[in-house]
């Protein structure tokens, strides 16, 4: 096809121009031409070529009736723009303007579907299909061996169907061509689903404690063996809350935290592909403390939320024992403890076995921590304070830790900083 001359007061001839006039290419390195057939004798004489705003005149390549440029490089997705300055010696010299547009499109269209890895389902023997595909794009649907039908869809690529006659499994496919000529083709199998999605796992589970410092936030492990998970929505103390889902695990994550202690309630509903559904209530209860304990200034400091409720002085680790830093958490607790001797060389010299007391090595009470061997405990080495001079625990004064142990759950995040 050309472009008519017409419409630039030249009323003789039609001059073809490729890629046509509004055409959209499914190539990013196009030839670029001009061509004037019916201009017998014509030859062209001079010729400038700006091309988005780019001078090409000096990489065309000019014959007698019109020019021919290969695109060294690829064009970018979207709407390109020519404009041609050429003049011919035709009995006498004649001045042609030309400006044009077509269009590049070099990505397939999607198909986007409610399915999961490439399977539908229904609950009936009959599937309502719906998804989108690009918008204008030609949409043909094959069913088991049925022969293909053109599915219509609207200005924004929106499509649904009615396909009836589902057997236990069936095989469909979709293609569509976007106008560019682009292709992407979807097989799919379909099955008629009526077992609801499995919640196999809360975290925490009903009644269990969740401190909003730690990593480890509110989640939820789903299954769904058949037509897998399609949707699945979180309330906490009745609002809908955002979630992250792990499709390759059918894991539901909250990860925003929470702000205030006490008693929190969850609702939880997951739906199926197939449109099977499941609900799930429970309740949690929710701890926002977190202990930092800054070696630097010998302190201890213990949060709720941003508050600071508790500042301690404490002893840290001496170099050749040094306290570990990193992210730890409290395991276990322990009024009045026993300290059983780890048989190293710096206590070779002590008893096996100390009872508890307010000498005992541990204090009054202990805060086991997951770093192997260290604790928050307290002393009557009040000396200390304030020193490195423990074999890696962090000592408390004993009326200190017997107020603050009641203060602190098993759980608690503990930060051990330089």
């Amino acid at each position: 096809m050309g472009l008519s001359l017409w419409a630039y007061t030249i009323s003789y001839a039609t001059i073809d121009i490729t890629p046509n006039e509004q055409q959209i290419i499914a190539s990013d390195k196009p030839t670029i031409s001009v061509d004037w057939p019916y201009a017998l004798g014509a030859s062209l004489k001079k010729a400038r070529v700006i091309l988005d705003g780019r001078d090409i005149s000096k990489e065309i390549k000019i014959n007698n009736r019109g020019f021919i440029y290969k695109t060294p490089k690829k064009l970018s997705e979207g709407i390109h723009v020519i404009n041609a300055q050429l003049e011919y010696d035709l009995i006498f010299r004649k001045k042609v303007s030309l400006k044009w547009f077509f269009s590049t499109d070099t990505v397939a269209p999607k198909i986007v579907l409610n399915e999961r890895r490439n399977v539908l389902a229904s609950r009936t023997p009959t599937l309502n299909l719906k998804g989108y595909t690009e918008p204008l794009s030609e949409l043909t649907m094959e069913f088991n061996s049925n022969p293909p039908i053109v599915i219509d869809s609207n200005k924004r690529g929106v499509f649904a169907s009615s396909i009836k006659g589902l057997k236990k499994k069936n095989d469909l496919l979709l293609t569509s061509k976007d106008r560019a000529g682009n292709v992407t083709k979807r097989k799919l199998t379909v099955i008629i689903d009526t077992n609801p999605p499995i919640v196999k796992k809360v975290n925490p589970g009903n009644g269990k404690l969740l401190f909003s410092a730690d990593k480890e936030k509110l989640k939820a492990v789903l299954l769904d063996k058949e037509s897998g998970i399609s949707k699945a929505t979180l309330l906490i103390d009745g609002n809908a809350v955002k979630t992250r889902y792990n499709k390759e695990k059918d894991v539901l994550f909250y990860e925003e935290g929470f702000k205030k202690d006490g008693v929190h309630s969850a609702s939880l509903e997951v739906i199926d592909v197939a449109g099977n559904k499941v609900n799930k209530d429970w309740k949690f209860k929710v701890d926002t403390g977190k202990i930092i304990i800054d070696q630097s200034d010998f302190k201890l400091y213990h949060y709720k939320g941003v508050k600071l409720t508790h500042t301690l002085s404490v002893a840290v680790g001496m170099p050749a024992y040094a306290t570990p830093n990193g992210n730890w958490k409290i395991v276990r607790k322990k009024p009045m403890p026993a300290w059983y001797n780890p048989m190293k060389g710096w206590s070779s010299g002590m008893p096996r076995v100390i009872p508890p007391g307010p000498r005992n090595p541990l204090g009054l009470r202990a805060l086991y921590l997951d770093a192997s061997g260290i604790r928050i405990h307290g002393t009557s080495a009040y000396y200390s304070i304030g020193r490195r001079a423990s074999h890696g625990c962090i000592r408390v004064r004993n009326p200190e830790i017997v107020a603050f142990y009641p203060r602190v759950e098993v759980g608690t995040p503990v930060i051990i900083r330089p």
